[in-house]
């Protein structure tokens, strides 16, 4: 058995909160929004077609980012809010029925 330090993350990171798997999803962002300015190509010429690319690169990115106080993404968030409102869970306390206490 090994002892790792705390500090040590379980996955390769390039900065913190960014691997691997959030770039990908930033370059799968990139590679649509690149085919979407193409598109609009067509119907606009000027720079400004090519304004959904950093827009939407970056919206990806702060939707996977993982904050590393919380060690969960706002994507996972969004989807842990999404299941939690989906299947509504029944909780038997009745506030101000618990231990009463005596002055």
């Amino acid at each position: 058995m090994y002892l790792v330090p705390k500090n040590v993350g379980g996955r390769f990171e390039f900065f913190e909160g960014f691997g691997f798997k959030e770039l990908f999803y930033c370059l799968i962002a990139g590679a649509i929004s690149i085919g979407f300015s193409l598109f609009l190509g067509i119907f606009i010429h000027s720079f400004f077609r090519f304004l959904p690319v950093p827009i939407l690169i970056y919206g990806t990115y702060m939707l996977v980012r993982v904050d590393p106080r919380l060690g969960k993404s706002l994507l996972d968030n969004m989807i842990t809010v999404n299941s939690f409102h989906g299947k509504p869970k029944r909780y038997d306390f009745i506030y101000g029925e618990g231990r009463k206490d005596s002055v």
